[in-house]
């Protein structure tokens, strides 16, 4: 994955600093991830899933489980479904990760606040 262009850090880190964004930083972070680096991360996943079921082989590890929290909050909250239905391989892996019994009573006992 290639960093952001300098023009484009230099906005967000502006954007981020405004205190009119105070309460939408992750939002606006999100949506320059969306646009410089989203892609090039699925790409790696896309790459990475067609070899392997899970992220480090074909064993569920701590690679995965890192992922969860912040993918759940991506296709919950944040509606953005299509960053993990695009490809069949990221879509299986999802699928399979998220369904976990140890991850639904996860989401049971800990529901997001909003």
């Amino acid at each position: 994955m290639q960093p952001l262009p300098l023009r484009a850090a230099q906005d967000l880190v502006r954007f981020l600093h405004q205190p009119i964004y105070r309460n939408q930083r992750f939002k606006l972070w999100l949506s320059c991830f969306e646009i410089y680096g989203g892609l090039a991360i699925l790409l790696a996943y896309f790459l990475r899933l067609s070899k392997n079921k899970y992220l480090a082989g074909d064993f569920f590890s701590p690679a995965d489980l890192s992922h969860l929290p912040f993918t759940q909050y991506l296709v919950g909250q944040m509606g953005k479904e299509y960053m993990t239905t695009n490809s069949k391989h990221v879509s299986a892996w999802w699928d399979d990760i998220s369904s976990r019994p140890s991850w639904q009573k996860v989401l049971q006992l800990y529901a997001p606040p909003f």
